[in-house]
This record gives structure tokens, sequence and C-alpha cells, in this order.
């Protein structure tokens, strides 16, 4: 009952507020309480730290959240990852503290061939190579050649230091793809690739941040690929898990729920986090674990420095509309399709199938047949403008016409968020920047200023724009704090 929730919510929020307004002193105070807010706070305290979390949203979570989502009978329910979601085998942070915490995954169903839409020319490919003219193949080839030459060479912890880092970040990729690209098809492939991997266009992003991207996860293929890649296996009980279990290990007298941070002091090595309502938490280190565009929201005093701050203002949010789509039954599976499709025309960019795979039986009957997508960068900006009923019907006709069927128009429940309107995340799934920004102040991004640190998966060296980032940059947060108490 939603009363009931919004009454255990408010009394949380009195009981905590009654408990802390005497503005005790903490070893370190952690603004923030998605991945990386609460996996920093989990290394301090099994190191023995007392901590405060100030979280600005009533709920633990940050860019991860799950829901049971009623479909339109009003009678069956299934899970909804509304945020983040996959996990992958070269993700080994996450995945060793699931599997230390029993959590149950189940790999994405990818069997079948998979649908592409591109310059107008529908076509159906099996395995990982995308289905273009030879002459398209042969250019995406040696651009993507030339692309992981690139990514080889750069410097994932001094980015700015990499061979020809100033003209890599001059360009936009859309400048490199006219560079080095000669077919539309092979271009349209990784715009795609860019709109649903960074939730932004190829004209927004630097050539070098792209690259950067790249080079912590590995390779490109980590990125796009199901089996072995970023996206090959789902949490049985949604990702949202992993904040509840880091949670219960902090403990709930060590968070505080809806109250945004407006201002931090940093005085004699005393810092002073006074929230919205007014209350002051003060602490020896504060780690502010948000999005690197939010923290200007956040007034400070001594100002941080000017480089800092324009850095974090020249890092807007990816634009992403996630949605799920139910069916009594995986149809295109039967039809022979994996359910995955990339589109160069919207409203979805990228489709794919979440539900259990053949023989998977979950503990619980939750979660129903699914395709899963995103409407990303310049489509979620115009999606954006519609109502979701306007979005669910474009959708199931898309859908009609990458599977040449009717069933898509079968739908028993629709569900959509519009991360953009997230006002303590601003968009999906990471932040992303614009040429110029990495090498003109990018040189302090995870500079310690004074007793602040600064965490997100933005900021990690390994997987940024994923869970896995997150965790990390949490954890060596957390880190730079042991050691300089230590």
């Amino acid at each position: 009952d939603d009363r009931v929730e919004c009454w255990i919510r408010k009394t949380f929020k009195r009981n905590h507020l009654m408990q802390h307004t005497s503005n005790p002193t903490f070893d370190a105070i952690i603004i923030g309480a998605g991945l990386s807010g609460l996996s920093a706070g989990l290394k301090l305290v099994q190191q023995g730290c007392n901590i405060m979390i100030v979280e600005a949203r009533d709920r633990i979570g940050g860019r991860t959240n799950a829901e049971m989502i009623y479909m339109d009978d009003q009678n069956t329910s299934s899970l909804v990852n509304i945020g983040g979601m996959w996990i992958g085998p070269t993700q080994f942070r996450i995945k060793e503290i699931a599997d230390n915490y029993g959590l149950k995954y189940f790999p994405t169903y990818d069997d079948g061939s998979n649908i592409q839409n591109i310059g107008g020319k529908l076509s159906t490919y099996d395995g990982n190579t995308p289905s273009l003219p030879w002459i398209g193949l042969v250019d995406l080839q040696l651009m993507l050649w030339k692309v992981q030459a690139l990514v080889e060479k750069i410097d994932l912890e001094n980015p700015w230091n990499t061979e020809n880092a100033a003209e890599l970040d001059s360009m936009t990729v859309e400048s490199f793809l006219h560079k080095y690209s000669w077919t539309n098809s092979a271009a349209e492939t990784f715009r795609i690739f860019c709109r649903t991997v960074c939730s932004a266009e190829t004209y927004q992003m630097s050539m070098l941040w792209v690259l950067y991207y790249i080079k912590s996860a590995g390779e490109l293929d980590h990125l796009i690929n199901i089996e072995g890649g970023a996206q090959a296996w789902l949490f049985e009980d949604g990702s949202f898990e992993l904040s509840k279990l880091f949670l219960n290990d902090i403990g709930t007298d060590n968070i505080i729920l809806g109250q945004p941070a407006t201002y931090i002091e940093d005085v004699n090595d005393i810092v002073s986090v006074t929230t919205e309502d007014g209350n002051v938490y003060t602490a020896r280190k504060c780690i502010i674990a948000v999005p690197p565009s939010l923290c200007n929201n956040i007034k400070y005093s001594p100002k941080l420095p000017i480089n800092r701050q324009r850095f974090m203002e020249r890092f807007p949010m990816g634009s992403m509309i996630k949605f799920h789509m139910f069916f009594d039954h995986p149809w295109w599976r039967e039809m022979g399709y994996s359910g995955s499709a990339v589109s160069d025309k919207g409203p979805v960019s990228f489709l794919v199938d979440e539900g259990l795979p053949p023989g998977y039986e979950a503990s619980e009957d939750k979660i129903l047949p699914a395709l899963t997508g995103f409407l990303a960068g310049k489509d979620a900006t115009e999606w954006g403008e519609k109502t979701s009923e306007e979005r669910r019907e474009a959708i199931e006709e898309q859908i009609n016409f990458l599977f040449k069927t009717d069933l898509g128009s079968s739908s028993i429940g629709y569900y959509d968020f519009d991360w953009r309107l997230d006002e303590w995340s601003g968009g999906c799934y990471a932040g992303y920047l614009p040429p110029g920004v990495l090498c003109s102040y990018g040189m302090d991004m995870r500079e310690p200023v004074g007793n602040l640190h600064w965490a997100s998966t933005e900021l990690s060296i390994e997987w940024v724009g994923y869970m896995e980032g997150a965790i990390l940059s949490g954890e060596r947060a957390a880190t730079e704090i042991l050691d300089l108490m230590n």
C-alpha cells in the first residue's frame, strides 16, 4: 500500500532527524546513497569508521532501482529493473560481491537471429557481425581496427597524457567518422553504438572521451556483446538487491534519507555538511558520491578550485528513456529471433530480451516475458516530449516492423522511465564529456580538494558508466580516506 510505504519513509526520516540533529562528529560523511556512496560507506564501516550517508532521495540505490509493476489487467505483476541491470564476466568486483552475497543471476537470452535496421534496410544476422553490404563491412572493420589501435594507447590514469590527446579531444566522434569512414552503413553502425552505449550523439562527445570510455571496459566487444560482454547476466531479484544488502551491512542508523546536501564547509580539518532541512553534520572527511554535473548544486566554503567547477559544469548527463514491454509468451523466440535489435530510426535504438531463459526456474514467479529497450540520445529528446501512452504505441509499431509481425501489439503491460526527469540523476546511464573538457579541466577529476573526495561511475578508471565503475569508484574514494587516516 502506497500510504503505508509513505508512512514508513516519513517515520524513518523523522526518527533519524531526532537522533542526529545534535551534530555528532563522524569519521566521514558520504553524500549520495547510490552504488558509489554505499560501496564507499561499506568499506569504511568494515574498517571501523563511524560514518553518515546523506541521501537526497527518499530511497537508496541511485541510478539502480527495481519495482514490481502491474500489467494492464492489474492482477499480474513483474519485476522491473528501472535503472542499471546487467553485469558481465569481466566486471570482476560486482560479480565477486554478488557471489559473496549469494545473489542469483541468469544469462540474458541470446539464441536466434538478431535484427538491424540501418539506412532503411531491415535485415537479420547471427552472432556479433552486423549484416551490412560487403563494402560497408570492410569499411566498418577498418574503422574499428583504427578505434581499437587508438584505445590501446589510452592512458587510463591520465588520459590527457595519451599520445595526440589534444587532437583527439578537440574533435567530436562525428568528425572522426567523417575522417575515417566512407560508407553510411559503417558510420551509422558506430553512431548507434555511441547512442546506445553512451546515451549521447556522436556530434556531442569528444573522441578522446569515447576512447577512454571504451578502454575502461577493456575493449569494444566487452561493451557491445551479450555473451561475454556487459549484458551477459541479469539479477534474479534485480540489481537493486545489491544496494539493500550494502545498507544492511552498513546499518540503517548510518543513513539519512530525503535530505539533499546544500552546503559543505571544509575548515580546520572539520567538514560540515548542511542539508536542505537545515541540519548540520560534521566529520573529518567527506565523499561526494553523486554525478559530477550535480556537484555544483552544492555550495562550498571555501569555493572549489575554478578548474574543478568548470569540469563539473561541462559534464552533462546522457539522455535516456528505458522501457519494458511485457507479453504473455516470448513469441519472438518461437519465430527464431533472439529479441535483440538495433535501429538507426527511433524511437528505439536498442532492444533486448530480458525474460528468463528456457529451463531456468526463478525462486518466485515474478519475471514475465519482456522486451526491454532504450530511447537514447536524440530519440530520448524527441520522444520525451510525448506521453508514455504515445511512446508505447510507437514502440509497439516499431516492434511489429522489426519482427515483421503484428504480435508487438499484443503486449500485456508497459512501463517506461525518463531518467532525464530524475532530479537527483539528471539523466542516464552516465555523464559524457564534450570536446576540449578532458584535456582542459580533467587533470584533477579524481583528486581530493582539501578533505573532500569524489566518487561516481564517471570517475572510475574501470567500467565507466556501469555499476562496476560505480562500486570501484566508491571503494577508491574510501581507500583514499583510510590511507590518510592511517
